[in-house]
């Protein structure tokens, strides 16, 4: 019987689901001709004569006898020290494009420095919303007039608005958003669609920026823990 672990490591090596059967048949008996690897692998016969003919093309097996047609494999120490000298050889060539292109890449995170144009950032980053946002800022940011119309267009939008701020709310602030507080806020915290991040200082003089599905997760994950941590009640003394 053919070891089922056997053919699906050797499928990983780049052979088909036939040569690995036929191979790992071979090997069981030692040699064989067509009609005895096709029993032992479990194949048609004449799909098992075209997959040792294959085998052969690829350096697997080797003719043991010509008349009658008997297949051998080949030293299974030779075939890995080939294996692994293309694996390798294609490694060193992966590494190279792969340096390559990371010298092409861009910068990651962007730093964006003047007030005017870390608002900018921001209102183009709320404005691309599609799904949701996720706000952590100091209730003084967030009392701007500017601010609140650019919260209210996403309510608008029927974008879902997480919003962290401080003790010091106010009603006026709008009550459409999921509310939590915490005591005090230290930064300016920005997550759109899970795709675009931002952090900054609390008087929008300095921000970082990035548009990564990956850094955002990230972000996003560290923003729920700050969700769950922070108070339902907009109250300075929580005990």
């Amino acid at each position: 019987m053919v070891s089922q672990e056997a053919v699906a490591s050797l499928k990983q090596l780049g052979l088909t689901e036939y040569e690995a059967r036929v191979f790992w048949g071979l090997a069981t008996l030692g040699a064989g001709n067509p009609r005895e690897v096709a029993t032992t692998a479990g194949i048609p016969y004449p799909s098992a004569y075209d997959t040792l003919r294959s085998l052969l093309s690829k350096g697997w097996v080797e003719i043991a006898a010509s008349k009658p047609a008997i297949y051998t494999i080949r030293s299974p120490a030779l075939l890995r020290r080939e294996v692994q000298y293309k694996i390798d050889k294609t490694f060193q060539e992966l590494q190279e494009v792969f340096k390559t292109s990371r010298e092409a890449v861009p910068q990651v995170v962007y730093t964006i420095r003047g007030r005017e144009k870390v608002l900018a950032k921001i209102a183009e980053m709320l404005d691309s919303a599609q799904k949701f946002v996720f706000v952590v800022a100091a209730s003084a940011l967030l009392s701007d007039a500017t601010i609140k119309k650019w919260l209210q267009k996403l309510i608008e939008r029927r974008i879902t608005v997480n919003l962290i701020t401080d003790a010091a709310y106010t009603p006026e602030i709008g009550r459409d958003y999921k509310l939590r507080f915490r005591d005090s806020v230290l930064a300016v915290d920005i997550l759109v669609d899970g795709r675009q991040a931002l952090i900054g200082l609390p008087d929008c003089s300095v921000c970082g920026w990035v548009e990564s599905p990956i850094i955002a997760a990230h972000f996003q994950e560290f923003l729920e823990l700050l969700w769950q941590k922070s108070h339902k009640s907009p109250v300075k003394n929580y005990g």
